[in-house]
């Protein structure tokens, strides 16, 4: 599925790095630094901690990444083999024209599930469930209109429909399994007690606590960058939507296009 920077075009992204950058430099100004006795103590910690830290981390961002690429991929795949169920209805129609009917209802019903995301979010993916059945009920029908069709093209086309709600349980699935409360919980706790301790070891010296605040800020931002890549922000969803609203409509565009080279 063609990407989109939508994290680095969401205003939001930014004011959360502000408020991160802001919240490193007032954190260092109101922990105090424990002394010279504690300094190599907390140093030892600090260690343990940041070893800790960057497993939890490591494993959290792949889970939150492998379920980003597979919902992406399922959303390409269920676009395509909707595109594909389209093309097949045609091709049904034109070698039995009788048919043609059919292939205009089963257009209407994909046409419904699909501008259902022209003015909806992505968000609300699961309202497309019993648009999307009417799909399948038109596709499973046809034999029922005692009409000859091609039983091979009729055939692919049910192993399309498939493999389209096939990908459509995959999706709804995969979309909100986002990293839980308690693993958020866990992960904050050993943030902020690293934080902590960091800037507990830290001398008084304005320098020293300017490098601590930045090191902080960093370790803020892995835990934003998790944020990004479990959650979905409104462009990106308003994004899939219109992936979604568009996608017979791009179709229908290139057929009209190679019409005209033809005449």
């Amino acid at each position: 599925m063609k990407s989109i920077h939508s994290t680095m075009t969401h205003v939001m992204t930014y004011l959360r790095i502000l408020t991160l950058l802001i919240f490193s430099f007032f954190f260092v100004l109101i922990i105090p630094f424990l002394g010279l006795e504690a300094q190599e103590f907390l140093q030892n910690i600090l260690s343990y901690l940041g070893f800790l830290y960057a497993i939890l981390m490591g494993f959290l961002m792949n889970i939150a990444i492998q379920r980003r690429r597979l919902l992406d991929d399922y959303i390409s795949k269920e676009l395509n083999t909707i595109r594909r169920i389209y093309h097949l209805s045609l091709h049904i129609a034109k070698d039995q024209p009788k048919l043609e009917q059919w292939t205009k209802n089963l257009k209407e019903d994909l046409d419904a599930y699909l501008t259902l995301f022209r003015d909806a979010s992505f968000y609300v993916y699961e309202r497309g469930n019993e648009l999307f059945r009417q799909v399948t009920y038109t596709i499973y029908r046809m034999p029922m209109l005692k009409v000859r069709y091609n039983q091979d093209i009729y055939k692919t086309l049910l192993e399309t429909t498939g493999e389209a709600t096939e990908a459509r349980q995959m999706i709804r699935q995969k979309k909100d399994q986002y990293v839980g409360h308690f693993q958020w919980a866990i992960t904050m706790i050993l943030t902020f007690t690293f934080a902590w301790i960091l800037t507990s070891a830290t001398p008084a010296d304005p320098s020293a606590r300017v490098v601590t605040a930045i090191a902080i800020f960093n370790i803020l931002l892995v835990l934003d960058l998790l944020y990004e890549y479990d959650r979905f922000n409104d462009k990106k969803l308003r994004y899939i939507a219109n992936m979604y609203a568009n996608n017979l409509a791009n179709v229908e565009e290139l057929k009209t296009r190679k019409y005209r080279k033809t005449k």
